[in-house]
């Protein structure tokens, strides 16, 4: 039989200790609660160049994202930088050292985006009067592809629902795949946005789904 569980002997004082710990969660908190203004080591690593725009994974506090920064010189020199501190900073995020700041311009992990920013609009719905699964009609503009994605301009208004603030006129990120090809060659359709499940964006391509990336802001 397992004996009790050991009990945890510190030489701190209690003020000291809570401080401590709350030290070593800050950064998941913040990844959980999307605390602004607070900055945290992170790993970031810059998967590509996609026209005007750097591809980047940002992994801290146990939580993975991914943003589209602009694809310039110092946004690459400083995500590459180890010193480099990450902030959430409302949808998007900013990576920075006491020189030097690169804003994020675009998100692709919107799962993650969806049950983080979404939460309370659901919490408040216990009626059940809103639909889980919500469209409408897209117009866009092709313009960058390569052989992971291709990329979008238009009017994309349901990146709404997960506080995208420039539906009317955005960059949306499509999969390179077989299942996005209409998608690809098209320049209207129908989106839907869905509250639960793995996808919660996509575009309705005959009776095809195409699963939406991201989004991002136009880069003139």
């Amino acid at each position: 039989m397992r004996g009790p569980a050991p009990t945890l002997r510190t030489s701190l004082p209690p003020l000291a200790l809570a401080a401590a710990l709350l030290a070593c969660s800050t950064e998941e908190i913040v990844m959980n609660t999307g605390v602004p203004g607070v900055a945290v080591r992170a790993d970031i690593e810059v998967l590509a160049e996609r026209g005007d725009y750097l591809d980047a994974v940002v992994r801290t506090g146990g939580r993975t994202y991914r943003f589209f920064f602009p694809n310039r010189d110092d946004c690459r020199a400083l995500l590459a930088d180890p010193e480099a501190r990450f902030r959430l900073d409302g949808i998007a995020a900013t990576v920075r050292t006491e020189s030097a700041l690169c804003d994020a311009v675009g998100i692709l992990s919107l799962r993650a985006w969806r049950d983080r920013q979404g939460r309370a609009a659901r919490q408040r719905d216990t009626a059940g009067t809103r639909s889980l699964v919500t469209r409408d009609r897209i117009e866009y503009q092709v313009f960058y592809r390569d052989p992971d994605l291709f990329l979008a301009r238009g009017r994309f208004r349901l990146a709404a629902e997960i506080g995208w603030p420039v539906g009317v006129d955005t960059v949306a990120a499509f999969p390179s795949s077989e299942e996005c090809a209409g998608v690809r060659e098209n320049v209207r359709g129908t989106m839907e946005f869905r509250e639960t499940g793995p996808e919660p964006f996509t575009v309705l391509d005959g009776s095809t789904l195409c699963p939406v990336l991201g989004f991002a802001q136009p880069l003139d």
